[in-house]
């Protein structure tokens, strides 16, 4: 009996023991829903489930996203309907990316911003094409250019660049034949044409 008594009390203080042990935090996996939310967060109050970007992917792109909320639509009743209206990317803890969306695809204003908080762009969507203004500032808040897409998403019209004192430093005029922001279908389609001619 008194064995048994020894080995109960010995259990009980082996279990005492582990409690005291600090908690490990329990790490987020790929779309788990999340009440923990970043300090200053401007999307604190809206239901969002967040993506943790997977180690094996850190670190591979210029700006590294530590993981992308996305703040759910709320139906009449005010309960998500699955469907994202805004997508928000961190890095290093602050925000990183703001985009808004409709049915999955960017739409409306989509903001980028430096670590420090300054805004770094500001794009224009439709139904996932860029259209309009976009407009790019430096690190100090000067602008650093100010350029067009037509309702197609081809970059047009006189884009603007201006110097680190903000300052205007060139204006193109941007034709058909344009090569300006290298990634509207135009500025693609025109770079192939290129390399093709190189090759030949």
């Amino acid at each position: 009996m008194k064995r048994i008594l020894f080995v109960l009390l010995a259990a009980l203080v082996a279990l005492s023991a582990c409690s005291d042990k600090p908690k490990k935090e329990k790490k987020k996996e790929m779309g788990e829903k999340t009440t923990v939310f970043l300090k200053d967060d401007p999307y604190k109050d809206m239901p969002r489930m967040v993506e943790v970007l997977p180690d094996s992917l850190k670190g591979t792109s210029p700006v590294n996203v530590d993981s992308t909320a996305f703040i759910l639509e709320l139906d009449a009743n005010g309960q998500p309907t699955g469907q994202a209206k805004c997508r928000v990317s961190y890095s290093q803890g602050k925000v990183y990316v703001v985009e808004n969306l409709k049915e999955g695809l960017r739409d409306s204003v989509c903001t980028a911003y430096y670590p420090n908080g300054q805004l770094w762009s500001e794009e224009h969507y439709r139904n996932g094409i860029q259209v309009g203004e976009e407009k790019a500032y430096q690190e100090n808040g000067y602008p650093y250019y100010i350029g067009h897409y037509d309702d197609q998403g081809n970059c047009c019209g006189t884009w603007k660049f201006y110097n680190d004192k903000g300052e205007l430093d060139k204006s193109v005029n941007v034709t058909p034949q344009t090569i300006q922001c290298g990634h509207c279908k135009k500025c693609l389609t025109l770079q192939r044409q290129k390399m093709a001619a190189k090759r030949r």
